[in-house]
């Protein structure tokens, strides 16, 4: 990863390892990932459904169910969330340091109250503001943020269209002043218009406010307008890593050039859950060979790369 002062390092993962328990196994959702955020910087973690890539950014954010099993070490803005195979400082990060942008808003909103309602719970628990105009002013100034009209606050959940959920979602996460947002697929569910006004809308949020931000995604083709940096997974592994333009312009990983091959409609695929004891990617790469049989390490190559790919160490 790029070298920065450990200072302005919020995200620092170190041979990070999340799984679920299932009847007497566990089911580890990501392997051995390594990865640092710098403040103020971006990160798209991108692969198809089954890669991880959720469960790291639940992780990041705070949010791990109480069968979650463990290894390795996850530290969030100095606070040690997770180390060796206990989650020690969730609490003290979910909801205040970090908050996310939820993949289906309109789920995430309580349905019985209005949106106004909404924002004062929020503002009154998490910065404990309680004079009611005070309240009102905040409230105005965050929807104002992501482009809303004052009467979007006298609306119910159910009353609002997709991309308003969108933006009352990003509303909300900014109201605590968190220092990370994680998005998880945060355009899932919208059209392609929406697509695209959303992304850019939590990238220019993301550069005003000075805020890091990680953006979990299956479609590399968005990465390259919101994030700084990307890295790719696979069956829960980091494949490759780098500056996003340099890793769309040139990618290093068969995977990667998949991922991108597909964003542009040439070709489509399915995961493979088949895991072998070497590559994860043996089973579909057109490069492999017997060597692939053994694991690859995560090598840096220079210039801010790293890939997992024994084609890269020859």
């Amino acid at each position: 990863m790029v070298l920065v002062d450990r200072k302005e390092v919020v995200v620092e993962a170190e041979d990070l390892s999340l799984g679920y328990e299932d009847l007497d196994s566990v089911s580890w959702a990501v392997r051995n990932v390594c990865l640092r955020l710098a403040r103020g910087s971006s990160l798209c973690v991108v692969g198809e459904s089954g890669s991880g890539k959720s469960t790291l950014g639940n992780a990041i954010a705070g949010l791990l169910p109480p069968y979650v099993r463990v290894s390795g070490r996850l530290v969030i803005e100095g606070v040690e969330v997770i180390k060796g195979s206990s989650v020690v400082g969730a609490d003290r990060i979910r909801g205040r340091v970090v908050s996310k942008i939820p993949q289906n808003p309109a789920a995430s909103l309580n349905p019985y109250i209005r949106i106004e309602q909404i924002f004062r719970d929020v503002l009154r628990d998490v910065r404990g503001i309680r004079d009611k105009n005070v309240l009102r002013e905040e409230t105005l100034k965050l929807i104002s943020t992501v482009g809303l009209s004052e009467d979007v606050l006298y609306m119910y959940p159910h009353e609002l269209s997709g991309g308003m959920s969108q933006r009352v979602a990003i509303a909300l996460a900014l109201a605590p002043r968190p220092s990370i947002i994680v998005a998880d697929e945060p355009t899932s569910n919208l059209d392609a218009y929406l697509r695209g006004y959303i992304i850019r809308l939590i990238a220019d949020l993301s550069e005003k406010l000075k805020t890091s931000l990680v953006v979990i995604t299956h479609d590399i083709s968005i990465t390259e307008v919101v994030c700084r940096n990307v890295a790719v997974m696979f069956l829960g592994e980091l494949m490759e890593y780098g500056p996003t333009r340099d890793v769309l312009k040139e990618p290093l990983h068969p995977y990667t050039s998949e991922l991108i091959e597909a964003a542009e409609l040439r070709r489509t695929s399915q995961i493979s859950r088949k895991y072998v004891s070497g590559c994860v990617y043996y089973s579909r790469c057109p490069y492999a060979t017997s060597k692939c049989l053994e694991q690859p390490l995560l090598v840096k190559l220079g210039n801010e790369r790293e890939v997992k790919c024994w084609r890269k160490l020859y």
